[in-house]
């Protein structure tokens, strides 16, 4: 008539399973109690924790409320034991437990006053899954036109090093792909103009698929599943768990022009004198609780740089009344007419992030959203850099 009870959750009363098993008193009057005599085998408690999730996948799948008891009279029978449970518990993140008693309503509404003693609290049959994982690059250089890179990379739930731990092992099932190339534009132009136009473009998509329900995260998404009845709802749920992050990016980075004749005389006005830059990158991440992350990001900038040929003058060179040692100082005073280099470079940087995230109490409730976070900014940096040696002497 006596029933203990075991309570394992994020809380006492709102978040919890309880396993309950009816209890069989020992003697109190056997003078040599063998060990089954004092520790009774019906006493033990021995349940896969997987029932505990199968119950709530069951409560999800008959849209229980969650807030109350499920079962609402007595609980499920497993073997020996009763199980039910209330909220969202999470075993994967216990804080606390409770062993208790309670004396069951029975005919006779008989009273007792026992001693319960709890002896031992074990977690066995870990699971080992072993996992696998691979990752592989390609390249390929298409003459002086192009260099390709390809890579991709797959791990799956349980891989980890010789070592590791089990805790350590992914917890996840994750397929990265890659593609980045570096192309030479200027290659399809006709003849030799001397423009260059290096450019560089990348795309990354990464995606993991988690192995636990991201709102139970002590539940397979297997079992997650069951809860839909729906074939199009399933599906869903399934984009909705995934997390997604896709990077690309456009890259042209000092497009110029050089000269043919290398010993053409520079001029001020030189279109060879100018550099061009301008890349683009953009990052897009969903995942269950975010429902957009997004950051893009623009720059581009304009260089200018002028060394003219050495323009400096001499005029006491060759006077000869300056010859004596002491008057060399005259001698060998010089000017120079122009800069030794002038350069100008403005910068145009332009940036948005929007972030927007789901909120919601489980996974089969409706979800409300966040107010989308927005960071903007947009800049224009100069700078002026002009390098006169007046003499050589200073």
């Amino acid at each position: 008539e006596l029933h203990a009870f075991l309570r394992l959750g994020t809380d006492f009363d709102q978040n919890y399973y309880e396993v309950e098993i009816p209890l069989k008193i020992s003697d109190p009057n056997n003078a040599n109690p063998g060990p089954r005599d004092v520790w009774p085998e019906e006493n033990e408690i021995d349940l896969a924790l997987n029932e505990l999730y199968a119950l709530k996948a069951a409560r999800d799948r008959e849209r229980f409320p969650a807030g109350e008891l499920y079962p609402r009279e007595g609980g499920k029978q497993v073997g020996r034991h009763f199980i039910r449970m209330v909220g969202r518990p999470d075993l994967s993140s216990v804080q606390v437990m409770m062993i208790g008693v309670r004396n069951p309503k029975s005919a006779d509404r008989r009273s007792h006053s026992v001693c319960i003693w709890a002896n031992e609290l074990r977690v066995t049959d870990f699971d080992r899954t072993a996992g696998w994982a691979v990752s592989t690059t390609l390249s390929a250089k298409l003459a002086d036109f192009a260099t390709v890179t390809g890579a991709l990379r797959h791990t799956s739930f349980g891989f980890g090093s010789v070592s590791s731990k089990i805790g350590e092992r992914a917890r996840d099932e994750t397929t990265a792909y890659d593609v980045s190339a570096n192309v030479n534009v200027d290659k399809l132009l006709p003849g030799n103009t001397g423009i260059k136009i290096p450019m560089f473009v990348s795309y990354e998509n990464t995606t993991i698929n988690p192995n636990f329900d991201p709102a139970n995260p002590d539940m397979r998404v297997e079992a997650a599943l069951k809860s839909f009845s729906d074939t199009q709802e399933r599906e869903n749920f399934k984009d909705l768990i995934q997390d997604k992050t896709t990077r690309r990016s456009l890259n042209f980075v000092n497009v110029r022009k050089t000269k043919i004749k290398q010993d053409a005389t520079p001029h001020l006005w030189d279109i060879e004198n100018l550099a061009f830059s301008y890349s683009f990158s953009e990052m897009l991440q969903t995942n269950f609780f975010t429902k957009e992350s997004l950051l893009r990001q623009y720059r581009g900038s304009v260089a200018y740089n002028f060394t003219p040929k050495a323009s400096g003058i001499e005029p006491f060179k060759e006077v000869k009344a300056f010859g004596s040692p002491y008057l060399r100082f005259l001698r060998d005073f010089n000017l120079n007419l122009l800069p030794s280099n002038i350069s100008i470079r403005a910068d145009l940087d332009r940036s948005f992030g929007k972030k927007i995230y789901r909120n919601s109490a489980g996974s089969y409730g409706t979800f409300s959203y966040s107010p989308p976070h927005y960071l903007k900014y947009f800049t224009f940096n100069r700078q002026y850099n002009l390098r006169w040696s007046i003499s050589r002497n200073l």
